[in-house]
């Protein structure tokens, strides 16, 4: 349980960097404060962070040397024992700062060439163009542009190589919800950290002071990934697209949880298979025609067609959803008009659909679009339906997760750590999911104190007790 005690050494170093996270909480891909804080923190720890894609930074600890190919990072994993020459062309970040990386050859004997040539010795293959790897046995190197060394029978997904690197990650936007909570370090801007991002990253930043000074000890590359926009289901999806999971075998996060009366630092590992629903945000704009108040037949109200549409769309989850299904709608925000006397031209609808069949997914979407078009046009109006936001369900990987509740009980005990065989299945989405459909992942969950509310409550309180267990797992996912 070392592990665990120096996460407990690092105590108020947590709960420091959680409450300025938490009083300066941003939205979106919009991080200016949280990203300057966190680049400021993991430079001083020694580590070259750089900024990915449209609002995320990433890091790296461990065995491994940037090459730049085609303007991506590409990075060459540590192979042990191996005697291989590495072609060290440069180091950092590559064009808008996408990332790749070389897993671990270990025991290969191969000497490493040029991209455009091959090298073959035994059954290993460096791949000749834009692919440079390793394979052994049924491993595939995908073509394009990607490199990578396989082992076993890891697969790509989604045209992403499965690697040798470990993936840890942690989302750092916020909400537009005012604080409600009274706390010495509450946010008055307007926004807050209602579903503990600012805990996760603290928890993030932890882990990577921890593995830094593990760093002689590590076997493999740990890629570190702060991530925004989670909120707005884009974060993860735009982070992939620049390449972060590229040359990754296995990813993680921890998210904590309240509403619940297990102890404070409890680590909860859920089942195999899909945990998370897929969420699709959709978006209904009533056209219609404005006119006076006192004179409502020379227009066309688009404020009662609204409202029926949402009546309407109750009756997707009343009597649409099968009983071997589960889906929910939710219609969050109606808007329209800004005037006592006066009919709008126009009213919009907002809200979301979560399921956790890829399928069914599609069938809740094409009802959606009808049910607002039909009763939009059988008040005269016209309904125009838009999904601005997504993200798939998300997956546990059973092998990774079979070996990490193993690994976990060894670090943290038994009175700290749950492992959940049936599948419950939460109601929150998460687009970590986007990672987990890429490259091998686990999500777990941290019980994190207030029985009373759920997450996303203005008025909710996260016990900064759990911020060490938190740490010591993700450190233990990366290293065990």
């Amino acid at each position: 349980m070392d592990i665990l005690n120096q996460a407990k050494d690092l105590r108020e170093t947590l709960v420091s960097w959680r409450r300025a996270l938490h009083a300066c909480p941003e939205i979106g891909f919009d991080l200016p404060r949280t990203k300057t804080l966190i680049l400021q923190e993991l430079t001083a720890m020694g580590y070259s962070p750089k900024e990915v894609g449209r609002g995320s930074i990433v890091a790296h600890v461990g065995p491994s040397e940037g090459i730049k190919i085609d303007g991506t990072v590409a990075r060459v994993g540590a192979e042990l024992d191996s005697g291989v020459s590495r072609a060290r062309l440069a180091e950092g970040a590559g064009i808008d700062g996408t990332v790749a990386r070389v897993g671990a050859g270990r025991d290969s004997g191969v000497s490493r060439a040029r991209p455009a040539e091959g090298v073959e010795k035994g059954n290993y293959v460096s791949r000749v163009g834009d692919t440079v790897g390793a394979e052994k046995g049924n491993n595939v190197s995908r073509a394009g542009h990607t490199v990578g060394a396989e082992k076993g029978n890891n697969v790509s997904r989604a045209g992403h190589t499965v690697g040798a690197e470990i993936l840890l990650r942690a989302d750092m936007d916020g909400l537009a919800i005012p604080e409600a909570a009274r706390v010495e370090f509450r946010a008055i801007n307007g926004n807050m950290h209602a579903c503990g991002h600012d805990m996760h990253t603290a928890m993030l930043l932890g882990a990577a002071a921890m593995l830094k000074a593990r760093e002689g000890e590590l076997s493999r590359g740990v890629r570190l990934l702060f991530q925004g926009a989670e909120e707005i289901l884009q974060g993860a999806e735009d982070a992939v697209a620049h390449g972060v999971c590229e040359g990754i075998g296995a990813a993680y996060m921890i998210h904590v949880t309240v509403n619940t009366r297990l102890p404070v630092g409890t680590v909860i590992v859920p089942p195999a298979g899909v945990i998370a629903p897929s969420a699709d945000y959709f978006e209904i704009t009533v056209q219609g025609k404005g006119c006076h108040g006192a004179d409502p037949a020379s227009g066309i109200d688009p404020l009662s067609a609204a409202a029926r549409i949402l009546l309407g769309l109750q009756h997707l989850p009343a009597r649409e959803i099968p009983s071997g299904e589960r889906g929910m709608l939710t219609v969050g925000m109606i808007h329209g008009g800004d005037a006592f006397n006066v009919i709008p031209e126009a009213a919009r609808l907002g809200g979301s659909l979560r399921c956790y069949g890829e399928d069914f997914r599609q069938v809740l979407k094409t009802r959606t679009e009808q049910i607002a078009r039909g009763v939009a046009e059988a008040f005269r109006t016209r309904a125009e339906v838009q999904f601005p936001a997504q993200c798939p369900s998300l997956v546990n990987d059973e092998g990774l997760r079979n070996r990490l509740c193993d690994a976990l009980r060894g670090e943290l005990g038994t009175d700290r750590l749950i492992v959940v065989d049936t599948p419950t299945g939460t109601a929150g989405s998460e687009d970590f999911s986007v990672i987990s459909r890429t490259v091998p992942s686990v999500m777990l969950a941290l019980a994190a104190g207030d029985p009373t509310v759920a997450l996303h409550h203005p008025g909710i309180v996260f016990d900064e007790d759990a911020l060490v267990y938190g740490t010591a797992a993700l450190v233990t996912a990366a290293i065990r």
